[in-house]
């Protein structure tokens, strides 16, 4: 099982040891997230490059991309990045993107 490999205290899924929840994402919708950010600060003139630190799964670093994308520039990059492997591994296979690496 998928779970076996984070490192829950007590057993416990929502307590993790560096704070990854596995099922974040249902409790914090990404669109929930993207409806504080300000419409009109991006500077368009260049390529958007973007990095999401403590990526988790990755759903809120696709939604950014889509928000950014749509938003800002068509030319835009992200990174996201976690510390744990499951969840980069999770975030790797469910969404696949030039533009978009985990």
């Amino acid at each position: 099982m998928e779970n076996e490999n984070l490192q829950f205290k007590g057993g416990n899924p929502g307590a993790v040891q560096y704070g990854n929840f596995i099922n974040y994402y249902q409790f914090h919708p990404p669109a929930e997230r993207l409806k504080l950010l300000p419409q009109k600060i991006w500077n368009n003139e260049k390529p958007c490059i973007a990095l999401d630190i403590g990526c988790n799964a990755g759903n809120l670093t696709v939604a950014l991309h889509s928000f950014l994308k749509n938003n800002v520039m068509e030319d835009c990059s992200i990174l996201g990045v976690d510390i744990d492997p499951v969840l980069i591994r999770r975030a790797e296979e469910s969404y696949s993107s030039d533009n978009i690496s985990f």
